[in-house]
């Protein structure tokens, strides 16, 4: 199977960073408290006209539990 990170789309006045903690609330339950961009990616597909930007974020820290919700089912590794 595959793996998917956590994430989604910026929303209107909404800075990169907002955006991911945003969605890592909505999709995990929880919330950043010490992260950073690491990287940005562009991939492109076959049916799609433009490419998608994508910012990674690392998070070292965060408050509350992880939980699963209807957009994720989270599972942790080390690294």
């Amino acid at each position: 199977g595959y793996y998917n990170g956590f994430g989604g789309k910026i929303e209107q006045g909404e800075r990169t960073e907002q955006a991911a903690c945003r969605e890592l609330f909505e999709e995990a339950g929880i919330q950043a408290v010490a992260y950073e961009q690491v990287g940005r990616l562009h991939f492109s597909f076959d049916d799609k006209p433009l490419p998608w930007e994508v910012h990674v974020f690392s998070c070292k820290a965060f408050k509350g539990e992880p939980r699963e919700t209807d957009e994720m089912k989270p599972e942790w590794f080390n690294v």
